[in-house]
């Protein structure tokens, strides 16, 4: 084989020994608190840049996101009367609905179904 048909042969290798890519998940977000959450956002939970998932999610209601699936740990945030709710590191591996919560005293957590 030459030096071309062993640079193509090399090329192909390196594609064909590719993992796949993962096909990204959707994930159902309720807003289990009992205010409108503006401005609903998430990134993985080690990143900087925030992406947008909606631009309001009354309370009580939900919306479908689509995540990458080999990341698990997400921060998601929210505003509400002019204050920034966020809840760190919520796992959304292995579970298909994400509920937002928050008493009354503005701690803040998640139930997984």
């Amino acid at each position: 084989m030459g030096r071309r048909g062993t640079a193509v042969a090399a090329a192909l290798l390196a594609v064909l020994c590719q993992p796949a890519a993962a096909t990204p998940r959707s994930i159902t977000i309720v807003n289990g608190t009992d205010v409108a959450l503006g401005d609903v956002a998430a990134r993985a939970a080690n990143e900087q840049a925030w992406a947008p998932l909606t631009p309001g999610l009354s309370a009580g209601a939900r919306t479908r996101i689509t995540i990458d699936p080999d990341v698990c740990a997400y921060d998601i945030r929210g505003s509400a009367a002019g204050n920034v709710l966020a809840w760190r590191g919520v796992n959304l591996c292995e579970t298909s609905s994400v509920t937002l919560n928050r008493r009354g005293d503005g701690v803040l957590w998640v139930d997984y179904d």
